[in-house]
């Protein structure tokens, strides 16, 4: 008998190292699909909550270094700017580049949405492999490559509105009619659509940032179930 519960004694903290496993593998089995889909989208709701609160406040795009919009340097953009210094119209990207990024910054209510929707209806095919992915950014990346098309198209229908409501619309109007005045032609730019492209990629950034934050600072992993990410 002393024999005995002297072998339990060896082989107990034996057990106890079996069943540790550095793969994360073990863990996994703890959580069913359902939870960590669940956990996910939290995730994902939580980095996108954080953004806008950074991106669509006053001052988010127009104060920013990293985020501000300004037209793309390239060849059709130039001969553009050259037409409106010609003019004595130069002034006019200035107003037009503080307006659209006021348009970004009015987005937040509306993208907001659109992102929640999306979110809510996607599809998790193997949700293990995002939880536990050796990525810090591995959830907002697999929304964007799944979700990044339709999510395109809303942010374009979101900023021609708020292009409108920021006065960036009509600056955008006047641009063009100094350049047709000037050449005679008209000036086929889809601003909005760089717009909206320049907002996403904005928000896109800062919620990598966040999920990271999520996977490795318990202060900002306080819902209960992130708690699969740590």
């Amino acid at each position: 008998m002393r024999k005995l519960c002297f072998f339990c004694l060896i082989l107990l903290p034996l057990m106890m190292v079996s069943c540790k496993d550095d793969s994360g593998e073990f863990i996994e089995q703890y959580y069913t699909d359902a939870q960590l889909t669940s956990a996910l989208r939290t995730c994902l709701i939580t980095a996108k909550d954080t953004a806008l609160s950074i991106l669509c406040v006053p001052d988010g795009f127009n104060g920013s270094d990293t985020y501000r919009v300004t037209l793309p340097d390239n060849a059709e953009i130039r001969a553009l700017t050259d037409i409106l210094a010609e003019q004595d119209k130069s002034y006019l990207t200035d107003t037009l580049t503080v307006r659209m990024n006021r348009a970004c910054e009015l987005s937040g209510n509306v993208l907001s949405a659109t992102f929640n929707s999306a979110i809510s209806t996607l599809t998790f095919t193997d949700p293990s492999s995002i939880v536990y992915s050796s990525s810090t950014d591995a959830a907002t990346s697999y929304f964007r490559n799944n979700c990044g098309y339709s999510m395109q198209l809303s942010a374009i229908t979101a900023i021609s509105e708020k292009m409108q409501d920021s006065g960036a619309g009509s600056t955008w109007n006047e641009i063009q009619s100094v350049y047709y005045n000037a050449t005679s032609t008209f000036f086929n730019y889809d601003l909005n659509a760089f717009v909206a492209t320049s907002l996403l990629n904005a928000v896109y950034t800062e919620m990598a940032k966040e999920e990271a934050l999520i996977r490795s600072d318990p202060t900002h992993a306080t819902a209960g179930n992130l708690s699969v990410f740590r």
